[in-house]
């Protein structure tokens, strides 16, 4: 038998074949036994040493990959089986038994996915064109209503046979050679991709999701859809092979219930100290050196926070915040949920109208106190009115999404934008903190992040299903924001070229019309005009909410409290699919920014790359935008640690030294870009329950508060800027995220590895005069541009003759329509456009006189194209021919300040460092002196290894 996998040969084991087999069973086309003890052909990523229970040994991190036959690609008739044992704590989450990938990022078309949720066999696949996932899922509704047959859980501990079957449109699900669960799919699935994915999932950007923990001990695939009868009768013949459990240990650090508790929690809670938190805390930000600093009564902090998961009672999150504490750490962060039930959930309190458990929120505070008695406390705070109450009369507010031809509901969440709404979320904000005010824990409350829409992140209600918002209330709030904007419909009918008669006659606009793509990847300006209104209009309703409610925490709290946000995630460059651009009034920072009841703006770090190796980034971390407006950016850090049993998404640590080395990269970012951040154990409370974590806590404690007069003054002589009025002129297509996150985010990862700093900005800050002058700016996605904005910006690189480095289509898209003229006006170089034709999905642009990164003098600076994004060797190469100092050559991940320098390893080997100036060079965490008085340095380093470096 041929295997379509051309690396690797397709081997039957001629072992299981011997098994006896129903007549009318054939044999299987895959099979795969992990119980001899040898790794079988055909597979990769497995070692030996894997095998030694007996079984394939899978943790959250395996890489197992299954050669697939030829004979089964292209068949709608299908089955695979497998035989494994479930660790304890895999109930949690999705857990991952075979996946199979059809496309690449960013698409993620995924064939299927099967495994486990919540103890319940799944067997799901994407459907790209609907961006949702179809199949066999326990969590929906009609799981319990209409396909589950029989309630029989996964059993943790024990053997157990699972088995999926695709019978053209028909889809079943076994356990135990019993059917499970059965759904009807609207058209056959077929396997187009010859390599699977064993006990993990993996998304098209090579990111590894929702690891199986546990032992596999069969794996078969056979190319005919097995009836019940069939299965039943393999599982009986194959259950004698599959009788003794055995135990996969778990990890060293893997304690979920802190039945151990650590040498250092233990000692401080023998003794702990008083509750002595000031009555009125007053909590500010103060420029110092150029960066924004937390201070609380006028003292400066160290801004180092931890954050317990959300998803627990308070008896499940003492243990962790103790750890926290005794290490040191008395900024604490706590979620309130609004529109969430559970048991012990700290949700539920928020009752009716002007109606409130207060117990709930007193009881709360109580539990935190204990814990860490001297805590000064950030709350995140959702403001979507709870539904059972909120949506009784008004289902008109439901989210209606669009996806794949169809519409659907949001149930249960409320759209955002009305009257009706900010009038409720309103006024629970100013009974919710003017409650706390009055509370002898008042003190312990130094901020508020207001959390609005998905995950407390501003993604509107539904965009994880499909394009928003089609319902009532967006289609009469849209069209309210154009009367305030245009304040007649003749000049609504100019701009649209329609002849509406009424304001009511407007509404979202179309799907098929906002997915259109006039140019490729950009839209028509001048037909596509309502498209762009309506990104307007999600702006302008995201921060017409961020005003009002910073606006109350101030006024409420007497502006003793910061007030914060998750937002803006223009750097990831989505523009296809969910959570993109358009659908989520994310582009609107520039203005954000200027409003002083506003504070502070934090993103979680990347959910790619930040393992050992990668550059760990904060998506959103606009350095040059919060220093010049004196905004602190704190970053979200929810690793997924080697201390947690199961993988829910994110890159997670392999062992403590992966562990360590990554929180020194994020901590080393604290000292070198002046960023806040907080632990978030999302995946669970005790992913930082270990001695080794909790000491090196209480070493970034003790150094950040040593550190804490030393200047973190940012010498970065090169600026990256991003665009936000570009993106409503963007098609939302694949090969528009494929395009711009190469310009946009790969660049400023790349920057990160160029050995050189810089910083990052807006395009609407280069003209504020706190902005300081760079040598070089790389203008990643600066397609849009006017009078005003080409004025704005010559003016700024002409101050010092400055280089402009112009991504792609510089200055293309005007409010007239698509203008080589203005290219050339912005950048003075001659551009000629290519439009190939066949569905091509950019317009292909090129400098008439062919050089890239090639400089031109140009109205006082120089001025140089590039049709990509920037690796890092050329990132290298621009800052040396400007004088722009080069730290290292190597791509490893580097950010540095006058002070301090961060190096996290992407390669072993030897890496020299070459300093901007002679002196002390000593390595914080060891406390070692590297050199006493050099220009460079060297070290041999293993890969993934950080060194925070203090510069003297």
């Amino acid at each position: 038998m041929k295997c379509a996998n051309r690396m690797l040969p397709c081997v039957m084991l001629t072992s299981l074949l011997a098994l006896s087999l129903p007549a009318a069973v054939l044999p299987p086309v895959l099979e795969l036994d992990f119980q001899g003890g040898e790794v079988p052909a055909g597979t990769t990523g497995i070692a030996k040493t894997d095998l030694a229970l007996g079984a394939l040994a899978c943790d959250n991190s395996s890489g197992y990959r299954i050669a697939v036959p030829e004979a089964l690609r292209g068949t709608t008739d299908f089955t695979v089986s497998m035989w494994f044992i479930p660790q304890q704590e895999s109930e949690s989450g999705q857990t991952t038994l075979i996946h199979c990938r059809r496309s690449p990022y960013p698409e993620r078309n995924v064939g299927f996915w099967f495994g486990h949720t919540n103890l319940r066999l799944e067997f799901r696949w994407w459907i790209t064109a609907k961006s949702k996932w179809e199949g066999i899922d326990s969590r929906l509704p009609e799981y319990k209503t209409s396909v589950c047959v029989k309630q029989s859980p996964v059993q943790r501990g024990v053997w157990q046979m699972a088995t999926a079957v695709c019978r053209g449109t028909d889809l079943e699900i076994y356990h135990n050679g019993e059917l499970n669960a059965k759904t009807v799919m609207d058209k056959p699935l077929s396997i187009v991709e010859d390599v699977w994915r064993l006990a993990i999932r993996e998304d098209g950007d090579g990111s590894m999701l929702y690891g199986f923990w546990g032992l596999m001990g069969r794996v078969a695939a056979y190319r005919q859809a097995l009836t019940g009868a069939e299965i039943g009768e393999l599982y009986q013949h194959e259950r004698e092979r599959f009788t003794t459990p055995v135990q996969l240990p778990p990890p060293p650090d893997f304690d979920p219930d802190f039945k151990v508790p650590l040498k250092r929690t233990a000692a401080y809670f023998a003794n702990p100290p008083p509750d002595d938190m000031p009555k009125g805390t007053v909590a500010t930000q103060e420029m110092r050196d150029g960066v924004s600093v937390l201070c609380l009564n006028g003292e400066p902090q160290y801004p180092m926070m931890y954050a317990p998961t959300c998803w627990v009672g308070d008896d499940a999150i003492k243990p962790s915040i103790q750890d926290f504490t005794a290490a040191g750490v008395t900024l604490m962060h706590d979620f309130y949920s609004t529109n969430m039930q559970a048991e012990k959930l700290i949700g539920q309190w928020w009752e009716g109208e002007g109606q409130y458990n207060w117990k709930r929120i007193d009881d709360r505070f109580a539990m935190f106190l204990a814990a860490c008695p001297q805590a000064r406390t950030m709350i995140r705070i959702k403001i979507d009115p709870p539904s059972w109450w909120w949506l009784k009369d008004r289902q008109d507010f439901v989210p209606v999404y669009y996806a794949g031809g169809e519409y659907g509901r949001r149930d249960g969440w409320c759209g955002l934008g009305s009257p009706e709404w900010e009038a409720a979320y309103s006024r629970m904000l100013r009974d919710l903190i003017g409650y706390i005010e009055k509370q002898p824990y008042a003190g312990h409350v130094i901020g508020y992040l207001v959390g609005g829409g998905s995950a407390s992140e501003w993604y509107y209600h539904g965009q994880d299903k499909g394009l928003i918002d089609y319902s009532p209330i967006a289609h009469r709030e849209f069209a309210a924001y154009c009367q305030r904007r245009y304040g007649s419909l003749a000049k609504v009918n100019a701009a649209w070229g329609t002849a509406l008669a009424d304001w009511a006659e407007i509404k979202t606009p179309d799907p098929e019309f906002r997915l259109a793509a006039e140019f490729g990847v950009f839209r028509d300006p001048v037909k596509a005009r309502s498209c762009a209104d309506y990104v307007d209009y999600l702006n302008d309703t995201t921060i017409r909410t961020m005003r009002n409610a910073a606006a109350i925490v101030k006024e409420v709290t007497g502006g003793r409290c910061l007030a914060g946000y998750f937002y803006t995630y223009l750097p990831l460059a989505r523009l296809h699919g969910t959570f993109q651009l358009q659908g989520n009034g994310h582009t609107i920072l520039g203005e954000a920014v200027k409003d002083p009841n506003i504070d502070f703006f934090a993103t979680p770090l990347d959910y790619g790359r930040r393992k050992g190796g990668g550059e760990g980034l904060h998506i959103g971390n606009f350095n040059g935008t919060y220093m010049i407006h004196n905004k602190i950016f704190w970053d979200e850090c929810d690793y997924r640690t080697h201390a947690l049993l199961r993988y829910r998404g994110g890159e997670a640590t392999a062992d403590e030294g992966e562990t360590l080395n990554a929180m020194r990269r994020s901590f080393g970012y604290t000292l070198t870009k002046g960023n806040a951040l907080w632990w978030f154990a999302l995946a669970g409370n005790h992913a930082f329950h270990s001695e080794g974590m909790m000491a090196d806590v209480a070493k970034y404690m003790e150094l950040g508060r040593r550190f804490l007069p030393v200047p973190k003054t940012q010498i970065a002589e090169a600026a990256l800027v991003m665009d936000e009025a570009t993106i409503k002129y963007l098609s939302m297509t694949p090969a528009t995220t494929e395009l711009f996150r190469g310009l946009m985010w790969e660049t400023y990862k790349n920057a990160h590895r160029s050995g050189a700093l810089f910083d990052l900005y807006l395009s609407s800050d280069l003209d504020h005069p706190r902005m300081k002058d760079y040598k070089l700016y790389i203008f990643t996605n600066q397609c849009y541009s006017d009078e005003a904005t080409v004025a704005k910006i010559q003016a700024k690189l002409r101050r010092n003759g400055a280089t402009a480095v112009w991504l792609y289509a510089p200055g293309y898209v005007t409010s007239a329509g698509l203008s080589l003229d203005s290219m050339r006006e912005l950048t003075g170089m001659a551009f000629q456009a290519e439009y190939p034709g066949g569905g091509a999905p950019a317009p292909v642009l090129s400098r008439q006189d062919g050089g890239n990164l090639e400089a031109v003098s140009y109205r006082g600076f120089q001025s140089m194209y590039h049709p990509r994004g920037l690796t890092p060797a050329q990132l290298r190469e621009l800052c040396r021919r400007l004088g722009i100092h080069v730290y290292a050559d190597a791509d490893d991940v580097l950010s540095a300040n006058a002070n301090f320098l961060m190096l996290h390893t992407s390669t072993a080997g030897e890496k020299t460092i070459a300093l901007p100036r002679s002196g002390r060079v000593t390595e914080v965490i060891s406390g070692q002196v590297v050199t006493e008085k050099a220009t460079q340095f060297k070290e041999t380093l293993d890969l993934g290894v950080t060194r925070v470096y203090r510069l003297e």
